[in-house]
């Protein structure tokens, strides 16, 4: 396989992780208190929403600068893909790969 092509699964990994991670992670950091432990609970929860959000917003932004740096240097629109980092992370470099791999594999059957 191609770097790009490593790089493509890596990504699709990650997002489908994250997705799990984000549905199932609320409910499974309350199993782990009991119903005795509710005020510290709900601060846990808010502390570990928190936190999260913000490592998701950091990633977004890396996301963002990558993904412009990648289509300036393949003559993209750079711009567009840093705002379409920014708004859906994961899935624009998901999807900024399948464009990259259809685009080559257009250019070699040509």
């Amino acid at each position: 396989m191609k770097k790009l092509e490593w790089l493509a699964i890596v990504v699709i990994v990650l997002l489908i992780s994250s997705k799990f991670l984000s549905f199932f992670g609320t409910s499974l950091i309350s199993r782990l208190y009991g119903p005795e432990y509710a005020g510290v609970l709900t601060t846990n929860i808010k502390l570990i929403v928190t936190i999260r959000s913000l490592i998701s917003i950091m990633v977004n932004l890396a996301i963002g600068i990558w993904l412009f740096i990648q289509a300036r240097q393949s003559n993209n629109v750079p711009w567009i893909w840093l705002l379409f980092g920014l708004i859906y992370g994961l899935i624009a470099a998901v999807l900024f790969y399948i464009l990259r791999i259809y685009e080559s594999q257009r250019l070699e059957s040509a």
